[in-house]
């Protein structure tokens, strides 16, 4: 019996012990986010968002705007390349390209 007390207790010991030194991890931020303080400074806060990931290889030249439809397309005003950009995040590639002469330079999806 006393055997069983003092393992359990070794045991409980070292439990607590990795608990309390145990790592955390945490996603490091890619950007910031900043407001103004009472006196009018620009100061840090805490962050609006953490970005899940970053999406390089669209070929878009001075996007405006994105909207999330109700089944999770990505629509993006890609403003000097003069179109919409249909993209589906569940597969990591571009549904559709939404050209026509009467877009000039989209600045606004919804």
């Amino acid at each position: 019996m006393k055997k069983v007390k003092l393992l359990t207790t070794l045991c409980l010991i070292t439990l607590s012990f990795f608990i309390s030194f145990g790592t955390v991890f945490g996603a490091a931020a890619t950007s910031y986010t900043m407001t103004f303080n009472s006196k009018g400074n620009y100061v840090r806060t805490q962050d609006a968002y953490l970005p899940d990931k970053t999406i390089l290889n669209l070929g878009l030249s001075s996007p405006q705007d994105m909207y999330f439809d109700e089944h999770d397309m990505l629509f993006i005003a890609d403003t000097n390349n003069r179109r919409i950009i249909k993209y589906d995040p569940a597969i990591a590639s571009v549904i559709q390209i939404i050209e026509y002469e009467t877009i000039q330079r989209p600045s606004g999806v919804f």
